[in-house]
């Protein structure tokens, strides 16, 4: 073999192996493609993709960043807010009194002076936590008691009936 041939057999070896790259960068360019579009997508539909699927079918309770919570039934939710109906909270019946222990009321929202609606849109961002109630709860029971008698408190109108909580055991 002569170097004239030698060079020609190098030159075809490496033309073989550029031809082999370039088949492999169409590929190359299609799956980074497919990489981009299928993380917009995730990106875009994330919340509906990783949203936890909580049970929302009862009540739940509430708590707020402020020390507030509100029992009612979870009818939406986003990134933004909880729109929370059927809203109840909890008020102190027997003033600040250090004599004797606090007892709280169960008030259906609604009768407040302001004239609220029974519902609430909360802004995710001041929400700790939310958890379903059990149907044995204390809370649930007040709230089932409202519900089977809604005049049972007489001089109250049935937006802003108090149910006293029964005594923890």
């Amino acid at each position: 073999m002569n170097m004239e041939q030698k060079e020609n057999m190098m030159n075809e070896e490496d033309t073989m192996q550029k031809s082999n790259k370039k088949r492999w960068v169409p590929w190359i360019i299609l799956a980074a493609v497919v990489i981009v579009v299928l993380a917009g997508v995730g990106y875009m539909y994330k919340d509906k993709i990783f949203k936890t699927q909580a049970n929302l079918s009862g009540y739940q309770a509430v708590f707020l960043a402020n020390g507030a919570a509100y029992y009612g039934k979870i009818s939406d939710r986003n990134e933004n807010y909880i729109h929370l109906t059927d809203v109840y909270y909890l008020q102190q019946t027997n003033g600040q009194q250090q004599v004797q222990p606090p007892q709280f009321a169960l008030v259906k929202l609604g009768g407040e002076l302001q004239g609220s609606t029974d519902e609430m849109f909360i802004n995710r961002s001041q929400v700790l936590l939310y958890e379903n109630l059990r149907a044995d709860g204390q809370v649930s029971k007040a709230i089932a008691a409202q519900k089977k008698n809604p005049n049972a408190i007489p001089n109250q109108s049935p937006q802003n009936q108090q149910i006293p909580l029964p005594q923890a055991q």
